[in-house]
């Protein structure tokens, strides 16, 4: 009976994963085409996000065990510190947007629920390789609506809505998703190709749509990868030589893209560096927000029980910085025990240790400048099939199909 649950559980897992993989992709582009194209604005992923946040959650409950527990018993703890927060905040507010709170506080702990579901596959002895399938599938089928969008110049699938900025991001809607959604791709492929020595054009094709993407944090998170690439994996006469070769090759054939999106790129730094400065240009403006919204709420609204639950107004005082949002939803104890429960579902991925140090930091990283992680659906959807697809069993597959 035991065996026949874990095995219905794994399945069952895995159809969740598979669904929700392929029907926010399709909700997402559908909400894009809506909106860029001038057809309506029908909000129809929140409906589809809440219905999978639900079924994660029965999900839970119907594969119940001791650490799953301990899972449920973190989130009704954030609960405890996000009502809490709430009622403290509204006795200085008389405005208080309680409905997008809570909304935004579903998103947060969504990611533990996908982690329950995942933990099923994860202890299992079978690697998802439909999944991966799907995930290949659908970054195949969306690299070529980037690469046909920029060819055609198909305004409807830039990374950007205004016409000052660069980029195609295909069928994603928001440019943050986009960024986690390339960076979670390039550095499996990465994986893939230069650990597992698995060849396929699926890296190329990442690595290209990636730059068409244009945001800063892919810009960045390429510049990374490179450098941590050249200095763990490359001898100084070949980066000199294939290097020299790739780049003055690379440039030619594709001079005119790589202009457009270096040129583009430094005009619209160079234009807000000019006008608001260097740290603004670095960080979009946020850091104004620290000034306007972070130092006025925790001075002028919170107690000091909050500093350590957190209450936050997302309407208002919402930082798009990673952990300033996150000690603003549920204060330093519910911050500090959000990211243990991170970096525990992130130790289940077996790369090689400097890979997994180097990803880990640059996420974070980039998380902490560009926010839109821990509270965005998708982006945590994403990640968590990142850590399904890269964990122990596919590299022990991989290896032993090198060794014969």
């Amino acid at each position: 009976m035991k065996f026949i649950k874990k095995y219905t559980g794994y399945k069952l897992a895995l159809l969740l994963f598979s669904v929700s993989l392929l029907i926010f992709f399709i909700v997402d582009g559908i909400y894009k085409i809506e909106v860029r194209g001038g057809f309506g604005n029908i909000r129809l992923g929140i409906i589809i996000k809440g219905i999978f946040e639900l079924l994660f959650f029965l999900y839970a409950l119907l594969y119940l065990n001791k650490q799953r527990i301990h899972l449920l018993f973190a989130i009704f703890v954030l609960s405890v510190f996000f009502f809490t927060g709430q009622f403290l905040l509204s006795k200085n507010m008389t405005d208080l947007h309680f409905g997008d709170n809570f909304s935004r506080f579903f998103k947060y702990i969504f990611i533990i629920l996908l982690y329950i579901a995942a933990s099923d596959i994860l202890d299992s002895k079978q690697y998802p390789e439909r999944l991966l399938k799907l995930y290949k599938s659908i970054i195949w089928f969306n690299g070529l609506i980037i690469i046909i969008a920029f060819l055609l110049s198909l305004k409807i699938f830039k990374t950007y809505a205004g016409p000052w900025r660069f980029g195609y991001n295909g069928l994603i809607n928001a440019q943050n998703d986009s960024s986690y959604f390339f960076i979670l791709a390039l550095t499996t492929f990465y994986y893939r190709r230069f650990y597992l020595r698995h060849k396929e054009w699926t890296f190329w094709l990442v690595l290209i749509t990636s730059l068409l993407v244009a945001t800063k944090a892919v810009l960045l998170y390429i510049v990374l990868l490179l450098l941590f690439h050249v200095t763990q994996r490359v001898s100084i006469k070949k980066i000199l030589i294939a290097g020299l070769s790739f780049a003055i090759t690379g440039y030619f054939i594709f001079s005119s893209a790589i202009n457009k999106i270096l040129i583009n790129a430094w005009e619209n730094f160079q234009y807000t560096y000019e006008k608001k400065g260097l740290l603004f240009a670095l960080l979009s403006g946020r850091n104004t927000f620290l000034q306007t919204k972070f130092i006025p709420l925790i001075t002028q609204k919170w107690s000091w029980l909050n500093f350590f639950i957190g209450g936050q107004d997302v309407e208002k005082y919402y930082i798009e910085m990673g952990f300033f949002d996150l000690f603003l939803f549920f204060g330093l104890i519910g911050m500090l025990l959000y990211l243990y429960i991170f970096i525990k579902i992130y130790n289940r991925i077996t790369f090689d240790y400097k890979l997994k140090l180097f990803f880990l930091l640059a996420l974070l990283g980039i998380v902490g400048l560009s926010g839109h992680f821990f509270n965005s659906s998708i982006a945590v959807n994403y990640f968590i099939i990142f850590i399904l697809i890269n964990y122990s069993y596919q590299s022990e597959k991989y290896e032993a199909q090198a060794e014969n």
